[in-house]
């Protein structure tokens, strides 16, 4: 039997990096909790909705590794490989032993994906592991973790209102992440944190690398990898390609949205 897929109540909000179009409605939320204390599970497997367990934010001891500040530093623009450990909150979600979309870390048992990774996709949490601490997606280092995932929670809303809407995902592991220097979470911008116009963003993860002349992504990753682009919002994104604008809570970025 199918686990249950839980939901949470709340709206997105457009922010710069993925990670923040992603955690910005979530920190206005307040998640908190664990899976010990988790709202029992219905027995028929249906969506539950009302009060969700969320995660606390991470305390960590003074000296040792904070949110959102690698202790792996490089080098690397324009869509090139990652060094191991330079976005230590940079997580693949697998899907029966496949990657299909990359996550952050927030907690030591929280991650933020994306919903659209779910569509016509079992729902049932045993399908579905977190690799972390590893830039390469089948030959794994000495630093990586593999999760197992307690539960899913999707956005009760999502492309309720317009395509990819409230395209957000909570993943809840089994058991607690340790932390290591290539392991560590992103941080919670606070509600209503703005960035300016065209400021230098991040995007990371295992994306396709080309596509062919009918505009089908030819190839996936392996190593995952990063680059840079200015931020702009979802209003002047449409504006420029003519196109509707990005809505509230849709986490594309410029290069992959339609």
């Amino acid at each position: 039997m199918e686990a249950e897929v839980w939901t949470l109540r709340g709206r997105g909000r457009p922010l710069a990096l993925l990670w923040l179009l992603l955690l910005l409605p979530l920190a206005a939320l307040g998640l908190r909790g664990s899976p010990s204390a988790a709202t029992p599970a219905s027995a028929s497997g249906d969506t539950v909705e009302g009060d969700v367990p969320t995660p606390t934010v991470q305390r960590l001891a003074p000296g040792s590794l904070v949110c959102g500040r690698p202790k792996v530093m490089g080098k690397i623009y324009g869509g090139q490989d990652v060094v191991a450990g330079q976005w230590p909150w940079q997580a693949s979600l697998m899907y029966q032993k496949s990657h299909i979309c990359g996550a952050a870390l927030i907690d030591s048992f929280w991650l933020v994906s994306t919903a659209h990774c779910f569509i016509n996709r079992s729902h049932a949490p045993e399908n579905y592991e977190i690799l972390l601490g590893s830039t390469q997606l089948y030959q794994h280092t000495q630093h990586a973790q593999m999760m197992s995932v307690n539960r899913i929670i999707m956005h009760p809303d999502f492309e309720k209102f317009h395509p990819f809407g409230n395209d957000i995902v909570m993943l809840q592991l089994h058991l607690p992440v340790n932390f290591t220097s290539y392991i560590s979470p992103a941080c919670l911008p606070t509600p209503g944190m703005q960035l300016p116009i065209y400021s230098s963003c991040w995007i990371t993860g295992w994306g396709m690398l080309n596509e062919d002349s009918e505009g089908v992504w030819e190839r996936l990753a392996d190593d995952s990898r990063e680059g840079k682009r200015g931020y702009r919002s979802g209003e002047e994104r449409g504006r420029k390609k003519g196109r509707i604008a990005q809505t509230d809570g849709s986490p594309c970025k410029e290069a992959t949205c339609p």
